[in-house]
């Protein structure tokens, strides 16, 4: 089976999450998309609630679509949440040899370099690009990296203009967040006091 990575911090996960995910299966030859909660994410320094809610939000959104999947792996790995790490561990999991699909931004994709063992990952997976901002160059930007044997493509998407910070700043303002997350999302946040 042909899947895909799509690892984040989904702090919380919401609907342009969602799209992106749906977006890939329908215009990639990925059959799986594999949703994986970060622990403890090196790039983010913004508050992030624990990672077993972040978890449980994923499975949350994820269970009304059989194509999606969740992975707890990067909560059970020590330390901080290295995007190659966990390739090699999905990979060794599932014996996989070839390149798999891992899901990024544009934001991050412009920042590669600075990842860790950015080149080692490079050579481990194909980067499905999916926009972060509108009018992305995705050639001028690979210009930038200094990776080389990138393999990359890129899903044109509609540009959602969603993001976690506006819905944490939301909810803890108890302005409105419809149409930004899933409902069960949403009453779980409730149910559990978070981003209050």
């Amino acid at each position: 089976m042909n899947f895909c990575i799509y690892s984040g911090t989904f702090n919380p996960i919401h609907n342009a999450h969602i799209g992106v995910a749906l977006g890939v299966l329908k215009h990639t030859d990925t059959e799986k998309i594999i949703f994986i909660p970060s622990k403890i994410p090196p790039h983010k320094n913004e508050e992030i609630i624990p990672p077993n809610h972040r978890l449980n939000m994923v499975k949350l959104a994820a269970e009304d679509y059989p194509d999606f999947e969740v992975s707890d792996l990067e909560l059970t790995l020590p330390g901080k949440s290295y995007s190659y790490n966990t390739v090699m561990k999905i990979k060794k999991l599932f014996k996989i040899n070839d390149k798999i699909n891992f899901i990024i931004g544009t934001d991050a994709f412009e920042k590669l370099d600075s990842w860790f063992h950015a080149q080692d990952l490079a050579d481990e997976v194909r980067f499905i690009v999916v926009p972060r901002c509108q009018n992305f160059n995705l050639e001028l930007s690979r210009k930038k990296i200094k990776l080389s044997n990138i393999s990359y493509t890129s899903v044109e998407l509609p540009f959602i203009d969603i993001s976690s910070t506006e819905i944490r700043y939301n909810l803890k303002h108890n302005l409105p967040v419809n149409n930004l997350i899933p409902e069960k999302v949403f009453n779980y946040i409730k149910d559990n006091n978070l981003y209050s």
